[in-house]
């Protein structure tokens, strides 16, 4: 026999299955799981083979389920963190670009260029030339904001998914 709740939306009222809270709250560990994957191996070379098997799902669903939780592919939100942290890596080191593409995860100079200014609309060496203009402050808080992104972007959107779970069940 399966639980009911009634939720009050306004002037109208609906039944909801507590086996669909369980089901989206296991849905917010399995983002979650997958995001911590991300953020723990965004330097190696992953493929969506990887990414999805993190969370024990086929390829096909997975990048589905991600683009529903998060309103962008695997591979977007790949990218962009693997770009956050080159951002400061190039304001922060003299390392070449090579160097940095490399130990983020891409594997073609041109495609971690291309990829770059996608993202940040400059290239990565015009990126680094402005930071080594600027002044030292004003690079730690680009470099902070750049850190800062990546945590709460993860953040928010953990939130955001487990506010609508607990709103869901009131």
């Amino acid at each position: 026999r399966q639980r009911q709740m009634c939720i009050e939306t306004g002037n109208h009222y609906y039944l909801e299955s507590v086996t669909r809270a369980r089901r989206d709250y296991k849905r917010i560990l399995q983002l979650k799981q997958v995001l911590d994957f991300i953020e723990h191996n965004y330097a190696s070379p992953l493929t969506l083979q990887q990414l999805s098997a993190s969370v024990s799902m086929s390829p096909k669903y997975f990048c589905r389920f991600f683009s529903e939780m998060t309103h962008q592919t695997p591979m977007d939100y790949l990218n962009h963190q693997r770009i956050e942290q080159a951002c400061y890596q190039l304001s922060t080191t003299d390392d070449s670009i090579t160097e940095i593409a490399y130990r983020n995860g891409f594997n073609d100079l041109s495609y971690f260029i291309r990829t770059f200014k996608k993202y940040k609309g400059i290239t990565p060496g015009k990126y680094k030339k402005a930071s080594i203009e600027k002044e030292p402050e004003d690079s730690h808080r680009a470099n902070l904001q750049s850190s800062i992104f990546i945590i709460t972007f993860k953040t928010v959107v953990l939130q955001y998914l487990i506010c609508l779970l607990y709103t869901s069940d009131a």
